[in-house]
C-alpha cells in the first residue's frame, strides 16, 4: 500500500480545523447529555454526588448492583459517542466512516482477529511467568453468579468502549494532526499525549501516581506506530480490545479502573515489574506483526507527508 495512505485518505473530506473542533463540541456535549441520566440512575442506586466525580473506581457490588449491570452503565456513554462520530465523518468531513479504519473503507477482520488473540495470548503467557514466581500474589476469585453475566457485557460492551478510543485517537486525530503538522512523528506524539491525558481520572493515577500516564501514552505511541506502519487500524483496534477484554475477565486488581469480577485478582500491583512485562510484550508483538505483514520503510515515521503547496486547498487541509 502507498505510503502514508492511511493519513492521507482524509483528503477525501472537508478538513478545515473549525470542523475538527466542531465534532470534539458534539463529542463532549453528547457525552454530558448521556452522562445525566446515567447519574441520576447511579444517585437513584445510592451514589452520592461526590462520588461521581470519580465514578470509574466505583464498585457496583457495593451499591448492591450485580457487576454487570454495571459496568453495563459505566461503558454506555462510549458506546453512545461512536454514532456521534460517524455523524460528525458523515455530515461534517463529509467522508466515510470507515475511511477512518482504512483508505478501503472497509474492515479487515482478520488482522483485527489475529491482532486480538496475538496480544491476548501474549498477555496469558507472561501473566503465567509472573504467576510462577509469585504465586502467593494471586487470589483465584471466580464466581460463576458474577462472572459469567459480566463476561457477556464485558465481550459485548468492551470492543464498542476501546473501539471508540481508537476511532478518536489513531483514526480522526492521528489524520487530522498528520494533515496539519505533515510529519507522521509529531501527529503520533500529539494524539497519544492525548490519549494519555484522557485517562487522567482513572483511579489508577490517585493510586500510583502521575507517573503510570506514561504507559498509556507509550500505549497510544506504540499503536499509532502500528497503525502508520500497517496503513489500517485493525490491528490497534484488535489489540486495544483484547487487552481491555484481558483486564477485565481474567486478572484485576485493587485500584484498576474495571472493577469487574474476574478470575483471579493480585494481591499488589508491581508497577515496575509490569512496566517491564509491557515493554518486553510490546517488542513482540510489533516484531511478529512487522514480520507477519511485511511492514518496511520505517523511515516513513519521520518523512514529511506532502509539500507546503498540497496544503492551500481549505476543503483539504489545517
Amino acid at each position: 500500500m502507498e505510503k502514508h495512505s492511511f493519513i492521507l485518505t482524509a483528503q477525501r473530506g472537508n478538513n478545515r480545523w473549525p470542523l475538527y473542533v466542531a465534532v470534539i463540541f458534539l463529542l463532549i456535549i453528547g457525552n454530558i447529555l448521556v452522562s445525566i441520566p446515567v447519574s441520576f440512575l447511579l444517585m437513584w442506586l445510592g451514589v452520592s454526588p461526590t462520588d461521581l466525580q470519580s465514578m470509574d473506581s466505583i464498585n457496583p457490588e457495593d451499591l448492591g448492583v450485580h457487576p454487570a449491570l454495571g459496568l453495563a452503565i459505566l461503558i454506555f456513554p462510549f458506546v453512545i459517542s461512536i454514532p456521534i462520530l460517524w455523524f460528525g465523518l458523515k455530515f461534517i468531513h463529509q467522508r466515510p466512516f470507515l475511511s477512518l479504519i482504512s483508505p478501503e473503507d472497509r474492515i479487515d477482520w482478520k488482522r483485527f482477529g489475529v491482532a486480538m488473540g496475538f496480544w491476548f495470548l501474549l498477555l496469558v503467557g507472561f501473566e503465567a511467568v509472573t504467576w510462577i514466581t509469585e504465586p502467593e500474589n494471586y487470589n483465584w476469585t471466580f464466581e460463576p453468579y458474577k462472572f459469567f453475566p459480566s463476561l457477556i457485557v464485558v465481550l459485548l460492551l468492551i470492543p464498542l468502549q476501546t473501539s471508540l478510543e481508537e476511532l478518536l485517537f489513531r483514526g480522526y486525530l492521528l489524520q487530522g494532526f498528520g494533515l496539519w503538522f505533515k510529519r507522521p512523528w509529531a501527529a503520533v506524539l500529539a494524539s497519544s499525549t492525548l490519549f494519555g491525558l484522557l485517562h487522567i481520572a482513572n483511579p489508577e493515577i490517585s493510586k500510583f501516581g502521575y507517573g503510570i500516564l506514561i504507559y498509556y501514552i507509550g500505549f497510544g505511541i506504540v499503536m499509532a506506530v502500528v497503525t502508520l506502519m500497517d496503513e489500517r487500524m485493525e490491528i490497534a483496534l484488535g489489540v486495544h480490545a483484547g487487552n481491555n477484554i484481558y483486564g477485565a475477565s481474567v486478572i484485576t486488581f485493587s485500584g484498576s479502573a474495571l472493577q469487574t469480577p474476574t478470575l483471579f485478582t493480585i494481591n499488589e500491583y508491581h508497577v515496575g515489574l509490569m512496566a517491564l512485562v509491557s515493554l518486553i510484550a510490546t517488542a513482540i508483538f510489533v516484531i511478529v506483526m512487522s514480520k507477519k505483514y511485511n511492514w518496511t520503510g520505517w523511515n516513513r515515521l519521520w518523512e514529511k507527508i506532502f509539500d507546503d503547496k498540497h496544503g492551500q486547498d481549505p476543503n483539504y487541509y489545517f
